[in-house]
């Protein structure tokens, strides 16, 4: 009998030592770890996750990877999910992140400093910053050519840019997914697909990344890069001779998110909870608006060389659409425009 409780009481305490960690939504020990998926640029993605560190004590493990490649990897992994966290990449993926279920609802105590039109009614992620879709050249190759800046989306179809304008991947960048989502809402699916394969001609290159084309301006392997301004003011303020320029017919944009992972490390839940609230504070948002996106926190003053987003005209870009539409956009554009296996 002695041995039969010994037996009971060890198989007791293994069960307990196994599931120690408890569920998502409570019952867990916590970490001081804190595991996360990101869209941000490398250098971007460093200085947010070390100032989070610094300000919170909490150490940061992260994968670098394209927003559309996020997504993907996300869903791949949604019955076993491997990260706490998802920051960078548009509402439009977040929006079909939320509708695949891969989402965990949480609504900031710092949500009350966001102007509500960037706010996600049902809580599932937050909003962190905002960056718009332009055009960057390299000077000494306009001089060199003796060519006129891209002032429109009509101006990138000029037979003298041949294969001197690059951009990104919409399947494997949330960027130059933007970019799709917004000329087919602003000429319409079939013209804007018109569009698009007539610009195919003229693009040299669709990379990975969206912020690769704006280096490739920067160190003139092409002349024209389309993708984000902060991005590209990232990579002038390097030295190198490039000039912005925002489409005339109007330009879409994309406020950045983050969101907590369903079923992600139960551990790491409260960690995940104070990294979204930490985000939308003021010491975050200045660090944002100093790697060039607007912050969204409605406290923090904008520097004088920031362009409120209301001064530049864009479209109405409809963020719910783009979300429920982008699966069949980027299948229509790798049979028509280009395959995602020719990326680099």
């Amino acid at each position: 009998m002695k041995k039969l409780l010994i037996g009971v009481v060890a198989t007791a305490v293994l069960v307990s030592s196994v599931f120690s960690g408890g569920s998502q939504d409570g019952g867990a020990s916590r970490s001081k770890m804190l595991s996360v998926y990101t869209a941000l640029v490398e250098s971007d993605a460093q200085e947010v996750f070390t100032l989070f560190e610094k300000d919170t004590g909490i150490k940061v493990k992260y994968v670098r990877m394209g927003a559309g490649e996020c997504l993907t990897r996300l869903k791949a992994e949604a019955n076993n999910p491997q990260v706490s966290v998802w920051l960078g990449g548009a509402t439009d993926s977040f929006n079909n992140a939320s509708a695949a279920g891969i989402l965990y609802p949480y609504t900031s105590k710092n949500i009350k400093n966001v102007d509500s039109i960037w706010v996600d009614p049902k809580g599932m992620f937050t909003p962190t910053s905002i960056i718009v879709t332009c055009f960057f050249v390299n000077i000494d190759w306009l001089k060199k050519n003796k060519l006129q800046m891209p002032k429109s989306w009509a101006d990138l179809l000029k037979p003298e840019y041949k294969d001197n304008i690059s951009m990104a991947h919409p399947a494997t960048s949330g960027a130059a997914y933007t970019i799709l989502s917004t000329i087919i809402q602003l000429m319409g699916e079939d013209k804007g697909f018109d569009y698009l394969s007539k610009l195919d001609k003229n693009i040299l290159q669709y990379t990975k990344a969206g912020a690769a084309p704006m280096r490739m301006v920067g160190i003139g392997e092409t002349g024209i890069a389309i993708g984000y301004d902060a991005d590209g003011k990232y990579v002038k303020a390097q030295g190198y001779p490039m000039e912005l320029s925002y489409p005339a017919e109007g330009t879409g944009f994309e406020v950045a998110q983050a969101g907590i992972i369903k079923g992600g490390p139960a551990d790491e839940l409260e960690n995940a909870k104070e990294f979204i609230d930490w985000l939308l504070d003021e010491n975050c948002q200045k660090l944002f608006q100093s790697v060039y996106r607007l912050p969204v926190n409605k406290n923090v003053k904008l520097a004088k060389d920031m362009i409120p987003v209301i001064n530049i005209k864009t479209i109405n870009y409809d963020s719910d659409w783009s979300g429920a539409h982008r699966a069949d956009l980027i299948s229509r554009f790798e049979k028509q425009i280009r395959s995602k296996a020719a990326v680099k």
